[in-house]
């Protein structure tokens, strides 16, 4: 599935990019919820997908990724919970 890629795409980019600005940073990184959400926050936001939103709901209801206690799941709840954000916070920014 390609949703453990992304992640691991992602950890590998941010620890290439510490390696180079805070080697001492580089050693200890370790990638958690509390930094995956925000960097997959601003990737969807900077990639501009059209449809993704449809797209993830489709998925989700007909389960083509099990949403059990597995890592695609894990990642495909994590993508839900960004795009729901992002979502939130466009309609936020709408209001008077």
């Amino acid at each position: 599935m390609i949703l453990p890629k992304i992640a691991k795409s992602i950890d590998k980019e941010v620890l290439g990019l510490l390696q180079r600005v805070d080697p001492v940073k580089a050693e200890k990184w370790e990638m958690s919820a509390d930094i995956y959400f925000p960097i997959l926050t601003y990737f969807f936001i900077m990639a501009d997908i059209p449809n993704l939103l449809s797209n993830l709901n489709y998925m989700m209801e007909f389960g083509i990724v099990p949403l059990g206690a597995s890592e695609c799941g894990y990642h495909l709840t994590t993508i839900h919970a960004v795009l729901e954000g992002i979502k939130r916070m466009a309609e936020e920014a709408k209001e008077p």
